[in-house]
């Protein structure tokens, strides 16, 4: 019996210093609201709640996150998501035009979702770029020099995330 207290009082005694050591590290995983604030962040399209603030607010816990999506754009999932979105979009797009007589859609179907597609991306590194520089230190430094020279990037992409990398804030 004593063996088992003494087992159970080191597992406790391990399980406090690995909670202690990652809240003073900034390992500590987002909670599921603060996860919900970044995701909102990075997918509102009038960003009116004081979106940007709330994740900066969060700190440096979001980070990771944020570095991910700076990195990654986003992910798998939500981009088929709104290709298959896009792709109903045109194909409604296109039949309305066509029962009506008008000229078809200038653009086509992979040149619309395209083009959409590209704007998401770089919607995400951009919102990204922009809390990692607000929230400051060097992580965030590091990691927008990192996202700077990503290759493939948009000229207008790269520009903001340099932007952000010359105005962070690090003490």
């Amino acid at each position: 019996m004593s063996r088992l207290v003494v087992v159970v009082a080191i597992a406790i005694l391990l399980l406090i210093l690995w909670l202690l050591y990652g809240r003073q590290s900034g390992h500590t995983a987002l909670t599921p609201a603060e996860g919900a604030a970044v995701e909102h962040w990075l997918e509102c399209e009038e960003c009116r709640a004081n979106e940007l603030p709330t994740v900066v607010a969060i700190g440096v816990r979001a980070v990771p996150t944020l570095g991910t999506s700076l990195i990654l754009g986003p992910g798998g999932v939500r981009t088929a998501r709104l290709r298959e979105h896009l792709i109903r979009s045109y194909q409604s797009l296109a039949a309305y035009r066509a029962a009506h007589g008008l000229q078809p859609l200038v653009p086509t179907q992979a040149e619309y979702i395209g083009r959409f597609l590209g704007n998401y991306r770089a919607s995400y590194r951009i919102r990204s770029a922009m809390a990692v520089a607000l929230i400051g230190g060097t992580r965030a430094r590091n990691l927008l020099t990192q996202a700077s020279t990503l290759p493939g990037l948009r000229p207008d992409v790269r520009a903001r995330i340099v932007f952000q990398k010359d105005s962070v804030w690090h003490p």
